[in-house]
């Protein structure tokens, strides 16, 4: 039975619905690892004071220096990694060397959202960094728990994504028939800590809350809100070429991640797991009620 674990990034935009889940559980001990030298603003340090009233352990640690992050980690047995994307290389290796020296027993880095492990998407900005880093854990010796999410229900259905609520518009690649796999953050984090409990160590992990296309997203936010969408449908070869020429490495990505969707490859399959002891929030739940 797992008893010890440790989470980076814990207080993150995903983090901290992962770190909330694993003190609700009641069956953790919790280490938070957070930056030294950095200062906190007010609602991150009431989050913290949140966690830490909870029971969590604070260890502030120099993420760009393995013996400092290893010290914290000693009798840690899984060690969960939320970092944002743009720490899932080089920071996350940093990570992964202190969790071998330490002896940890699992490593969960940062993953949730495609499967990385699919060669398919393996040339979207967001995806390299992941599989470098699940190919050096694999180097060295450390066991992996990679866990594929697929798209967040609360922060997909926005206008970074093509869609704006308030214009009552949507721009979808393809025809918007292709299912694609969604989870709320907060399940996300329901799902982390059922694995850790469950010590369902897979290689490769999938959640799925709810599997179900572009347009049936659209029909119930038609149906939540009470009136139509005006969308708007990109050929997926003329995106391809977008994709090829674009100079942006945003609008590259961004457009990366509509396409592997367009073209079905957003459907997380491998080890599916389901919830033992929660409801998924759906994304008709999300349209009645946004949070």
């Amino acid at each position: 039975m797992v008893s010890k674990v440790a989470i980076a990034g814990g207080t993150g935009g995903l983090g901290s619905f992962i770190t909330h889940a694993l003190l609700d559980r009641k069956a953790f001990q919790v280490t938070l690892l957070t930056r030294t030298g950095t200062t906190e603003t007010p609602e991150k340090k009431k989050l913290i004071d949140d966690f830490k009233a909870k029971g969590a352990h604070i260890a502030a640690v120099n993420f760009e220096d393995s013996q400092s992050i290893q010290h914290a980690l000693n009798g840690i047995e899984v060690v969960v990694s939320a970092v944002t994307s743009e720490a899932t290389g080089a920071q996350q290796r940093i990570l992964a060397d202190a969790c071998k020296a330490a002896g940890v027993k699992v490593f969960m880095p940062s993953e949730f959202g495609l499967d990385s492990s699919d060669p398919r998407n393996h040339d979207i900005g967001l995806v390299k960094p992941k599989v470098e880093t699940a190919d050096y854990c694999k180097s060295i010796g450390l066991r992996t728990v990679r866990v594929m999410s697929g798209f967040f229900i609360d922060t997909f259905f926005l206008p970074w994504f093509g869609f704006d609520a308030e214009k009552g518009t949507a721009v979808v690649v393809g025809d918007g028939n292709t299912k694609f796999s969604l989870t709320h953050r907060k399940d996300v984090g329901r799902f982390v800590a059922q694995i850790i409990a469950d010590q369902d160590f897979h290689d490769i992990v999938s959640l799925s809350a709810q599997e179900l296309t572009i347009n049936e997203a659209f029909a119930a936010w038609e149906k939540a809100n009470g009136k139509k969408l005006q969308v708007t449908y990109e050929d997926l070869g003329a995106v391809e070429k977008r994709v090829l020429t674009a100079a942006d490495p945003w609008v590259k990505t961004i457009d990366g991640l509509k396409l592997a969707i367009g073209k079905g490859f957003g459907l997380n399959t491998k080890n599916v797991i389901k919830p033992k002891d929660f409801t998924p929030i759906t994304v008709a739940d999300y349209f009645k009620s946004p949070k």
